[in-house]
């Protein structure tokens, strides 16, 4: 079984109209399976809540997407910050990520160690990207990818 890892930019891309969401909704229609740490979750709640809330958008249409985020993540392997992959997370300082990415990349990196299968992991952050290349795993930018879908 084949996973996609969503970091949070290009996870919000379903939620949020901007560069890549049409080719992460084409991913969405697809029979796969998506991975995300918790943290991920939080970031992209948190996104969501202060960009309605700079556009004043109705509280009722926030609480809606919310929801569809939370519900979205249920079907996703959640990845819990445990020992391991803040022990991972611990070794990715050295590439001079942010925090956050470095989770993200451990989180990938614990997925493809506990299921022994690919694991892509798409972000539209270029400096997260190049650090999961180093790590050996595939990557998909959606905001520079892919006018076609290719899930080889």
């Amino acid at each position: 079984m084949k996973f996609y890892y969503l970091d949070s930019s290009a996870w919000v891309k379903r939620y949020q109209s901007e560069a890549g969401t049409e080719w992460l909704e084409r991913l969405w229609n697809q029979p796969v399976h998506f991975a995300c740490a918790t943290l991920g979750l939080i970031e992209v709640l948190c996104t969501i809540a202060r960009r309605h809330a700079a556009q004043t958008v109705a509280e009722a249409v926030t609480t809606s997407m919310l929801s569809a985020v939370r519900s979205d993540f249920d079907t996703f392997l959640g990845v819990e910050l445990d020992e391991r992959v803040l022990h991972l997370a611990k070794s990715l300082a050295s590439r001079r990520l942010r925090g956050a990415d470095c989770i993200h990349l451990a989180s990938a990196l614990r997925v493809r160690e506990s299921s022994g299968e690919t694991v892509t992991l798409i972000a539209s952050d270029a400096e997260l990207l190049a650090a999961a290349t180093a790590e050996g795993l595939p990557i998909i930018d959606p905001s520079r990818n892919p006018d076609r879908l290719s899930l080889d």
